[in-house]
Parts: structure tokens; sequence; C-alpha cells
């Protein structure tokens, strides 16, 4: 979220409001996890319970950002529209870190479902410019929280 101080607000009351514009960015990486597992149960129960830890290297396949303007009207009277644009200054590689726990069915002679819950954290900062260089906020990493469900057969 930056200011916006080319558009005034007025609310209700007839006071002028600070307005802002919105940024949501969506950065897509493809990922290589390369992953120790540690199995926890003997193969011989019927539930299993596995943890891992790794590495994965990723590149980023898909960088934009949508710019949402406040509500309101633009300079010439038209409703102001959001803006869909390639987002710049992207590290195109970068490293996570994984942890992740797996639980799920143990029987050899059936179709089995598991369970999967991973967390990854970016060894480099997402945007590759300085935070000396105009701009903020730039040494940016990613916390990713993911819950998986599966078959295994």
């Amino acid at each position: 979220m930056e200011e916006n101080n080319h558009v005034v607000i007025v609310d209700d009351e007839g006071e002028e409001q600070q307005a802002y514009n919105n940024f949501n960015f969506n950065i897509d990486y493809v990922e290589l996890p390369i992953l120790i597992n540690y199995n926890f149960k003997p193969n011989t129960f019927r539930l299993f319970l596995a943890a891992y830890v790794g590495l994965a290297p990723g590149i980023a396949v898909n960088s934009k950002t949508k710019l949402s303007y406040e509500e309101g009207l633009d300079g010439n009277g038209r409703e102001a529209k959001n803006e869909i644009l390639p987002l710049k200054y992207v590290n195109h590689f970068n490293n996570s870190l994984l942890a992740g726990v797996k639980v799920g069915d143990n029987n050899p002679r059936k179709i089995n479902l598991y369970g999967d819950f991973r967390l990854s954290y970016t060894l480099l900062p997402v945007f590759s410019r300085k935070v000396s260089d105009k701009g903020s906020n730039l040494d940016t990493r990613m916390l990713t929280c993911s819950v998986g469900f599966g078959v295994k057969f």
C-alpha cells in the first residue's frame, strides 16, 4: 500500500481523507525439492508418520502486480480501473528451506490416503533491488504454509 497524493477523497462530513493505492503481488515459482525423509513408524504399522527437511531451488515463471486504486473517479470523470502489470526486479532464482510432516495409511495391498503439512521459507530476498534504491520493503522474504491430501498406490 502506498499513499496516493493525486487523489482527493472527501468523506460524508466533507473532510479530506488520505487516498491509497493497493498492490497485490503474484509471483509463481517452480521448485525442485531435495529432501531428507525420516519414517517414525516401521513399515509393518497400519499408519505411517514421516518428517522431512530440505532445500528447494526455484525459478520464477510468472510475476505480475495488480494495482487497485481507491474507489472513486479519475481526472476525466470516469471510474478508476484496476491495472495488472508486469512485476519488475523479481529475483528469478531463489532457494527455500522446507520442513514438513506426512501421515497416512500404510497398507501395501490397497490404495492409501495421506496428508502432508509443509512450511517453506525463501533464503534470498524476493526482489533484486536494495532498500537504498528508490523504494522500500525490498528485502522481502516469503513464508509459505501448505496442506495437501493425496492418494498413494
